[in-house]
């Protein structure tokens, strides 16, 4: 007889403390029924390409020394004379913010840097410096 009682003791100890587990854990309760959806859900989109994630790296900043040609605030350009392999080119850039304060203190003839990096192929100067003029 104590065997028994012992057995149906331990057994309702079991059951009361596997019941307070499972309401604890939310297991036992039905879960709520999900509405209709009103839109088919969008399939999966493959992973990003290594060559996309080159595009959103900052682009690699050039310089160019040489005499400013041209000035346009308004239009936030300037066209540098320089020389490339012996040969004299004229490079027109795109003023970027910081880029544009300078534009208001140059002139032609002015010998300057210029920081750029090519964004959508077209160069955008991101510092423009004065520089001494070469004897």
């Amino acid at each position: 007889m104590k065997t028994a009682a012992a057995l149906i003791a331990g057994s309702l100890t079991l059951a009361t403390l596997s019941g307070a587990a499972l309401a604890q854990s939310g297991a036992a309760t039905p879960a709520a029924p999900a509405a209709p959806a009103a839109k088919p859900a969008e399939p999966a989109k493959p992973a990003a390409k290594a060559t996309d994630a080159t595009k959103t790296a900052a682009p690699k900043l050039k310089t160019v020394v040489g005499e400013v040609v041209t000035v346009d605030a308004t239009g936030k350009t300037l066209t540098v004379k320089h020389t490339v392999s012996g040969k004299t080119e004229d490079m027109t850039f795109g003023a970027g913010e910081k880029a544009a304060a300078a534009l208001g203190t140059l002139k032609a003839g002015d010998q300057v840097r210029v920081a750029y990096a090519d964004v959508d192929g077209k160069p955008v100067a991101s510092t423009i410096a004065k520089v001494a003029k070469k004897k």
